[in-house]
C-alpha cells in the first residue's frame, strides 16, 4: 500500500464524523449495513441493507484484517453502488465504495476490487492483449443500460459509423424504448468479452449507477488507450483520488468524442499523447492494482486503525 494512497485515506479518516451512534433503528437509513468490531470481533447487522452479499463480503474482508488491539468501533456501510443520495455520513462514521465529492464518508474498496474481480481481468488483459499497432483503428464500448441512459445515449450518437463501435449487454431493465428508438441495433444480449475488446485502440468507458468499479481499471492495464465519455464528476471512489485525466485517461464528452478521436489517431500530437496515456496508466496498474484483492485487506487495517 503507497503513501499516496495513505495520504488520501488519511485525509478522509481526518474529516469523516463520529458523532452519533447507529444502531437506533431510526436513525439507519436503508441500505446501510452496521459493523461492530469489539474485542477482534467483527459482527454485521444488514437489515436495512438490501444487498447482503455485499455485507458479507465485506466482513469477509474485515475477518482477514489483524483487529487485535484496535479500540472498539461502529460504524455504517453503505452498500449500494453510490452513497451520493444518503446523509448518514453527516452524523455518522460511514464507509462507502462511491461517493459525492464533498461527503464525509471514508471510501473503501468496491466489491469488484476486494472479490478478486479487477484482479482477474487484469489477467485476462495480461494474457490476451496485442501491440498498440496491431489494434483497429476504431473504439469500443460495451456496457449495461444502467444509469441514467448515458450510455445508450452515446450508442444512439455513434450508431452507423465505421469507427466506433457501441453495444448495450446483458438486461434491458425498465427503460423507456421510445427515449432509443435504436436500441435494438446495437443491443447484444450477451457480454462483449475483454479479449474482442482488447482488438480496438481505443476503449470507452462510460459511468452507470455510479463510477465504473473496475473497467477503467482493466482498460488501463492495456496497451489500449482509455476513453472516458462524460465521466460523472459529482462522484469519487478511492482510487480516483490519484487518477487524473488526460493523464492515465482521456477524457471526453459524447459531443467531443468524434473530434478527439480524429486527433488522437491521426496527428503526432495525438499519437504522442496516446503514448503517454497508456504508459502512466499501466504505470499506475503495476503499482496499485496487481493484487488488488489482498491490498483491500491491507487497506481496511490502515483505515481501522487511524479511526
Amino acid at each position: 500500500m503507497r503513501q499516496e494512497l495513505k495520504d488520501v485515506l488519511f485525509e478522509q479518516i481526518s474529516g469523516a464524523v463520529r458523532s452519533e451512534k447507529p444502531t437506533t433503528p431510526d436513525h439507519r437509513p436503508n441500505h446501510n449495513a452496521v459493523f461492530t468490531i469489539s474485542a477482534g470481533k467483527v459482527s454485521c447487522d444488514d437489515a436495512l441493507a438490501p444487498n447482503v452479499v455485499r455485507g458479507d463480503e465485506f466482513t469477509r474482508v474485515l475477518e482477514a484484517c489483524d483487529l487485535e488491539g484496535l479500540k472498539p468501533v461502529e460504524f455504517l456501510l453503505h452498500t449500494s453502488d453510490t452513497s451520493v443520495d444518503c446523509h448518514s455520513c453527516e452524523s455518522m462514521l460511514t464507509f462507502a465504495y462511491c461517493k459525492g465529492v464533498d461527503q464525509k464518508a471514508i471510501t473503501v474498496p468496491n466489491p469488484h476490487i476486494t472479490m478478486g474481480w479487477v484482479d482477474r481481468h487484469i489477467r485476462t488483459v495480461l494474457g490476451n492483449d496485442r501491440d498498440y499497432k496491431d489494434k483497429l483503428d476504431k473504439s469500443v464500448f460495451a456496457g449495461a443500460l444502467t444509469g441514467s441512459g448515458t450510455r445508450a445515449e452515446y450508442c444512439e450518437s455513434v450508431l452507423g459509423s465505421r469507427l466506433h463501435d457501441a453495444h448495450i449487454t446483458g438486461s434491458l431493465q425498465d427503460f423507456d424504448l421510445d427515449s432509443f428508438p435504436h436500441l435494438r441495433e446495437y443491443y447484444l444480449d450477451r457480454k462483449l468479452r475483454i479479449r474482442d475488446q482488447l482488438r480496438y485502440k481505443f476503449n470507452v468507458t462510460i459511468d452507470g449507477n455510479a463510477l465504473c468499479y473496475c473497467r477503467l481499471y482493466w482498460q488501463m492495464a492495456s496497451n489500449s488507450v482509455p476513453v472516458y465519455i462524460n465521466r460523472m464528476k459529482d462522484q469519487i471512489q478511492l482510487h480516483d483520488y490519484l487518477l487524473q485525466p488526460d493523464v492515465h485517461y482521456v477524457e471526453t464528452t459524447i459531443e467531443e468524442w468524434p473530434e478527439v478521436f480524429n486527433f488522437l489517431l491521426t496527428t503526432t500530437e495525438g499519437q504522442e499523447k496516446c503514448e503517454y496515456i497508456r504508459h502512466k496508466g499501466t504505470e499506475f496498474v503495476n503499482l496499485h492494482f496487481m493484487d488488488s484483492a489482498q491490498d483491500s485487506v491491507r487497506i481496511m487495517e490502515f483505515v481501522l486503525r487511524h479511526l
